[in-house]
């Protein structure tokens, strides 16, 4: 049984009403949970505070919406799950946020204090358990320590210091019917902390502009870390005349039919190109790990990224820069980061393969014959499926093997699918999300 304490005052402050007074104060709209006694006291505040709370029937999915809602959006998603089994549950969505870099924001609660360690109901070490797949964890026991640590932990779920992923924190059941005191609440720790966006020195630009103006056949390649950068890495690619491929996670930071875009061509240009710039994107399965038996071996690469598993993962960089990936693209210009001899009779040719390419393909989309056992091609249902986007349509995919096809054939600027980790049935989950957002 869970320890008893004395009811708070009627309008006095508890520990729960201060996360959820923080939570709303730091613009969270929605949460995504499913309920259980060891987090009641704060589901019950965060809907007084005019938070919406999106039930589900299974933790994973609240995780999955809030992973959506901040792919989509850009904003901090915040899942709520109860003890034990509510994180257990729950710890193969925090395991997808965390491959996908996604900022997440996990609140649980736990048994009282009192009964800690004496074999009370869900009580096994939570923040233990996720500790490997969140870049921070707390495990509050006292008042004083709430906001500062909350503040912390979505810090860290947003990526200030560290990469961008799901970050964990709960307390115990007690602490949360707390009445809390003026020393207890920092009001400054209410404000988001503008983050510094820090830019590599004039002498490493220049350096890596020096490199790049020796490249004939550039490559771009982006990740998730160019998502906040468009406009930059437009403007990057139109003045270098560099050709262009996306990963699933910038899909739409480059429209789909931008004249550097050359989709169809992706294993041609990346086995020819001779100097290959990845803007905040990892090296991992989907590009090869870099490989020179999918790259040129004589290809250089530059790296742009704000962590090192951007910047060194799997096959370093010839030039590496640590900084904002938009004032990085933009300083690279300013240093004239342009090649003095492009290979433009190259680059027209990978333009002109990826056009016929995508025409045929398009073309061919709808006109797949059954397979031997008489059922329809999967590009037949993804024909189907392309006449009913438009520039609103927000596509999420789900599956195995069907991703294959839907990454290449979706027309969709707006794309979700399960990922790097390849987590199955996050459909739902997500498309629920998007709808909500």
């Amino acid at each position: 049984m869970e320890a008893t304490t004395a009811p708070a005052k009627i309008g006095s402050r508890t520990v729960a009403g201060l996360v959820a007074e923080f939570l709303a104060r730091r613009g969270v709209r929605r949460v995504y949970g499913l309920c259980g006694g060891h987090i009641q006291p704060i589901w019950d505040e965060v809907a007084r505070a005019g938070i919406q709370i999106v039930d589900v029937r299974h933790e994973s999915a609240a995780v999955y919406m809030a992973q959506a809602q901040a792919d989509l959006t850009g904003s901090l998603g915040v899942a709520m799950v109860t003890a034990g089994p509510g994180l257990t549950n729950a710890t193969t969505g925090i395991a997808n946020a965390s491959v996908s870099r996604s900022p997440v924001l996990v609140i649980s609660g736990r048994p009282p204090r009192p009964q800690a360690g004496m074999g009370a109901l869900q009580d096994i070490p939570q923040g233990d358990l996720v500790r490997p797949i969140c870049r921070r964890v707390e495990v509050v026991s006292e008042r004083h320590h709430v906001l500062p640590r909350l503040e912390a932990t979505v810090r860290a779920a947003e990526g200030v210091g560290t990469p961008a992923g799901p970050a964990y924190i709960d307390f115990p059941t007690d602490l949360l019917r707390e009445v809390v005191t003026a020393a207890d609440v920092d009001d400054r720790l209410f404000e988001p902390r503008v983050p510094e966006k820090p830019v590599p020195s004039q002498d490493a630009i220049s350096r890596v502009a020096a490199l790049i103006r020796e490249g004939k056949r550039l490559l771009v390649i982006s990740g998730r870390g160019a998502r906040e950068a468009s406009a930059e890495l437009a403007a990057f690619l139109q003045t270098s005349g560099a050709l262009y491929l996306d990963t699933t996670e910038s899909r739409g930071v480059i429209p789909l039919n931008h004249p550097a875009a050359v989709p169809a061509a992706r294993a041609k240009v990346m086995a020819e190109a001779d100097m290959v710039i990845t803007v905040g994107r990892k090296l991992d399965f989907q590009l090869a790990y870099g490989s020179p038996a999918v790259f040129s071996t004589d290809a250089r690469f530059v790296r742009l990224g704000t962590s090192s598993d951007e910047l060194s993962d799997n096959r370093r960089g010839d030039a590496e820069l640590r900084g904002d990936v938009s004032a990085t693209l933009k300083a690279l210009l300013e240093a004239g980061a342009v090649p003095e001899q492009p290979d433009v009779a190259w680059i027209e040719s990978m333009r002109a393969y990826n056009r016929e390419k995508t025409e045929k393909f398009m073309t061919d989309l709808g006109k797949r014959p059954p397979g031997s056992d008489g059922r329809m091609h999967p590009q037949t249902l993804l024909a189907a499926v392309n006449e009913f986007i438009d520039g609103d349509t927000i596509v999420v995919a789900d599956g195995g093997d069907i991703l294959s096809f839907a990454r290449a054939a979706l027309r969709a600027e707006t794309y979700l699918d399960p990922g790097a980790l390849g987590c199955l049935g996050v459909g739902v989950p997500f498309g629920t999300s998007a709808a909500l957002n």
